[in-house]
């Protein structure tokens, strides 16, 4: 009988595994610099756009003309990066998906994803990661913890880290976000009280201008709020199968798969979080992560 857990730690470690987390850690990577420049189009662009206006009264009309056309070609280069990011997303959740099948023992999907990542793309990445990163924050991925657990359930156990650690950070995130643009709000209406703007030039220049800046904010709290709650759906799915199962006990393959599937789908549908947000809260989370593994082994074990 294999021993699930001890499988996993040794698994997630060989070189083939470090490949495939690099190259997706890579890949994700490019995708969130997509989403940056769409933050540069969307952000600050406007934000000094909609301070300098109100010093410009002389040409005004025409500046305010220029800014229309500004966000106008904004909102459509925003459209295309968004399908590039779209298509980055699916290739990294791929090699993820290789990496889970191999660590986790959990049978490939061809239904859901009907080819495997080409093995030239994921040493392209790789290759790429190496230039700029080392490949020590990628070992033992899946906590230690686990090699205590010999069936299956280990299985469903790391299947819980990926959506407790996601939702997590998704939440914190966005409350973060919120945050970020009521300041900004709060800000430009500071600025036209100082220069004495009217209502109707505070809406047609400054709010104008700044429309970018809390379309991308809702986008990405909304986003995240769908990402959030199916996350906690299946927070939820997983953990009434953790209740009612034992340490030694065996899961059934087929909802391992099922639960995987909705994984995966999470990964491809689900915003990219900033690379600022994930090191800023990775070390917390990855503390609360190690003692929820061990208090749902103690659990499991009682």
């Amino acid at each position: 009988m294999i021993n699930f857990g001890a499988h996993i730690v040794q698994e997630q470690n060989t070189d083939t595994c470090i490949k495939y987390l690099a190259s997706q850690k890579k890949i994700y990577k490019t995708g969130k610099l997509t989403f940056a420049t769409q933050v540069l189009i969307a952000v600050p662009i406007p934000i000094i756009i909609s301070i300098i206006v109100p010093l410009l009264n002389n040409a005004e009309y025409n500046i305010t003309w220029t800014f229309i056309l500004y966000s106008i070609i904004a909102t459509f280069i925003e459209l295309f990066l968004e399908g590039k990011t779209c298509d980055l997303k699916k290739l990294a959740a791929s090699i993820q998906e290789l990496f889970d099948s191999k660590v986790l023992l959990i049978n490939w999907n061809s239904t859901l994803i009907p080819t495997h990542p080409e093995s030239e793309v994921v040493f392209r990445y790789y290759n790429k990661f190496l230039k700029k990163n080392t490949l020590e924050k990628l070992f033992d991925w899946y906590p230690k913890e686990i090699e205590s657990v010999k069936t299956n359930v280990a299985t469903l156990l790391c299947q819980r880290i990926n959506c407790n650690y996601d939702f997590n950070l998704r939440k914190r995130y966005s409350n973060s976000i919120l945050f970020l643009a009521l300041i900004t709000f709060i800000i430009l209406f500071v600025i036209s009280g100082i220069f004495e703007i009217s209502l109707t030039s505070f809406i047609t220049n400054v709010l104008f201008p700044s429309l970018p800046v809390f379309v991308l904010a809702y986008k990405q709290i909304a986003n995240n709020k769908e990402a959030i709650e199916n996350l906690n759906e299946l927070k939820n799915l997983i953990e009434s199968v953790l209740k009612k199962v034992k340490i030694t006990d065996c899961i059934d393959n087929f909802l391992i798969r099922q639960i995987q599937d909705k994984i995966y789908l999470k990964r491809i549908s689900s915003p990219l979080v900033p690379e600022w947000a994930y090191n800023l809260l990775r070390q917390n989370l990855e503390e609360e992560m190690h003692f929820s593994v061990l208090e749902k082994i103690r659990e499991l074990k009682n």
